[in-house]
């Protein structure tokens, strides 16, 4: 059965295709109408069809990844029809001159050393927030983070340059409580540092060259 040109599923197509100039928006939105077989039931249960979604199946990609281990390196296969190539960028990364000078423009030693951290370890912002001063392995250069999914406590790597400017942070605001932790508020009554107070600490700082 064709598809109306009046149909909801074309506008949306339509209203994507005007507003959503990504590849990989344009991707992902194509690659959720195709698995929408619930959405083109309900629209047929009431005679409103299509009948076959408007998205068509990538075969070979089926064809690619049928039957295959997760520890096999996936085949290549072709891309399917409606979908938008989209490229794969770089990672992006920033020069050890901008980090320095990016660092020299954090005021206060808690700002430098939380930054590093982030950086480093590659911790939630919740999780890195909630360290305590006895989740520090300074011998092996980790942090002991609570995971967000599982909740378990788990390691994580941190630099030594990390953990250099947190020692100068924890030497210039003095030691927390044993439960406490290490993040702490610099002014009024002594309380863990938030989320949204933390993120307040990093504004956008214009470094002298453009990061590529």
């Amino acid at each position: 059965m064709p598809i109306a040109s009046n149909h909801p599923l074309c506008a949306i197509s339509r209203w994507y295709a005007d507003r959503c100039r990504s590849p990989a928006t344009r991707y992902r939105h194509r690659a959720a109408l195709r698995q929408g077989d619930d959405l083109l039931g309900f629209h047929l249960h009431f005679g409103r069809g299509p009948v076959l979604n408007p998205v068509p199946e990538n075969r070979a990609r089926r064809a690619t990844l049928a039957h295959r281990s997760p520890l096999e390196v996936s085949g290549r296969h072709r891309r399917g029809r409606l979908r938008p190539k989209v490229p794969v960028r770089q990672p992006r990364a920033i020069p050890d001159t901008q980090w320095e000078e990016l660092l020299a423009r954090m005021r206060y030693a808690r700002d430098r050393a939380l930054l590093a951290c982030y950086v480093s370890s590659g911790a939630r912002a919740t999780e890195l927030l909630g360290v305590g001063l006895t989740d520090v392995d300074w011998q092996k250069g980790r942090l002991w983070v609570v995971s967000k999914g599982t909740r378990d406590r788990q390691p994580v790597p941190v630099s030594p340059e990390a953990l250099a400017y947190l020692a100068a942070y924890l030497d210039d605001a003095g030691l927390p409580d044993d439960r406490g932790p290490i993040w702490r508020t610099r002014r009024g009554e002594t309380r863990p540092l938030t989320y949204w107070a933390a993120r307040r600490r990093f504004p956008s700082v214009s470094l002298s060259e453009s990061v590529p």
